[in-house]
């Protein structure tokens, strides 16, 4: 089966990198099924030769991702103030008030329009996943459940009028039919009105070798160079670009109708910064894979190095304090709360353990953050029968992440 740019229609043949067959990010597995097998998807990413559009190969549907999704984007305080910072940056930079209307597409929980509503400005979700929709909802966040696209577009044009500002923050890179997804904005976006989508730059993910971030739900790996002509196919201009710390290195682009808008130095300075580094050229993409590659192997020398000296090796991954590979988070946001403060404050082994269970949760992981948002001190964790602590970085009463072991 040929395969084509997403960009551009070219036919698809060059590797930029191999991970070889990897399981879907976010799915996870919970206790019931623990005995059953992992469906393993290839995770090989192409460059267009034409346009410079990197993306997979093989793709999952989307409707497999993110129908119901796992990941809440107000479980992560640092990004929440990110929100905050942006929306007083666009209200003021754009004149926004009660007569405007914001639009954000793949708005999660509300994490970003909670800040527009508490300014009195009018606000539309649209989120594709109905239980994280669910959650904006019961914050008072209009929300729409769909997949973005063109027709979805001039639909919310038709029955509630043009937007000032459109946002999406990190979903570019999971969109499958990137002129369909952004054909929408043309459709919606008011004649003077402005654009702003966040993605990770492609460039940093080279300079950085930033492998970690390639996975199924990222479709595309974008860089201002790939995706102008998508923009300008689509009757749109990129006015401005942020460049930003998050996600290990972030574009944050302004777009408007094309001819509406004067265009920033901010513009040409990312294209030059692209070029300098080679992003115009086949054989920059190709090389990466042997980057990887060589990391790969310094990597696994090290682990074995480990290994055969003696010493044990631990990893974990966690958001906030429910953390196990098998969690199920719950779907509802007061029922987390619940299940985050039974876990916590209850000295009831057996309800503790039970929940635990419930949630395949084996580990909390508390930081100074948590305690505060919860009113707690670490010396009422440390006190519950059920929990023994097993890490420590840092110190208590200045920054740490301390982790306990669930023992009921």
């Amino acid at each position: 089966m040929d395969h084509k740019c997403r960009g551009c229609g070219a036919a698809l043949s060059d590797v930029m990198v191999d991970l070889g067959p990897q399981p879907l990010a976010n799915s996870y597995v919970i206790p019931q099924n623990a005995h059953r097998g992992e469906l393993f998807i290839p995770l090989t990413v192409y460059v267009c030769a034409l346009c410079k559009l990197v993306q997979l190969h093989h793709e999952v549907p989307p409707s497999d991702i993110f129908s119901e999704y796992a990941y809440q984007s107000s479980w992560s305080d640092s990004w929440v103030e990110h929100a905050r910072r942006y929306v007083d940056l666009a209200t003021e930079r754009l004149g926004l008030n009660e007569g405007s209307k914001v639009v954000e597409i793949a708005s999660n929980d509300g994490y970003l329009l909670q800040w527009f509503v508490r300014k009195g400005i009018p606000v539309l979700g649209i989120e594709p996943a109905a239980n994280i929709a669910a959650i904006a909802e019961e914050r008072g966040i209009p929300s729409r459940v769909e997949f973005f696209e063109r027709a979805v577009g001039r639909q919310v044009r038709e029955e509630s009028g043009p937007a000032d500002l459109m946002v999406a923050n990190n979903v570019l890179a999971h969109v499958h039919e990137l002129h369909d997804f952004v054909g929408g904005f043309t459709e919606l976006l008011a004649p003077n009105g402005r654009a702003t989508i966040e993605f990770p730059h492609l460039l940093k993910l080279m300079e950085q070798v930033e492998f970690d971030t390639i996975y199924h739900e990222h479709f595309s790996y974008l860089s201002l160079l790939a995706l102008e002509p998508v923009f300008a196919a689509e009757g749109l201009s990129v006015v401005d670009v942020d460049e930003l710390s998050t996600h290990g290195g972030t574009l944050r682009v302004w777009l408007a109708h094309t001819g509406s808008a004067p265009e920033s130095p901010n513009v040409e300075r990312i294209r030059q910064a692209e070029a300098a580094a080679g992003l115009g050229d086949l054989a920059t993409y190709t090389q990466f894979g042997a980057t990887v590659a060589a990391h790969k192997r310094e990597i696994l020398r090290h682990l074995i190095d480990l290994v055969e000296s003696g010493k044990r090796v631990a990893a974990y991954g966690a958001r906030r304090i429910l953390l196990g590979a098998s969690f199920h988070a719950p779907s509802n946001s007061a029922e987390r709360e619940r299940a985050e403060d039974l876990l916590l404050r209850s000295d009831d082994s057996g309800a503790v353990g039970a929940a635990a269970r419930a949630h395949g949760v084996r580990y909390l992981v508390v930081t100074p953050a948590l305690l505060a948002g919860k009113g707690l001190e670490l010396e009422q964790i440390e006190a519950r029968r059920h929990l023994r602590r097993v890490h420590l970085t840092g110190r208590p009463g200045a920054e740490f992440v301390a982790i306990y072991e669930i023992t009921s």
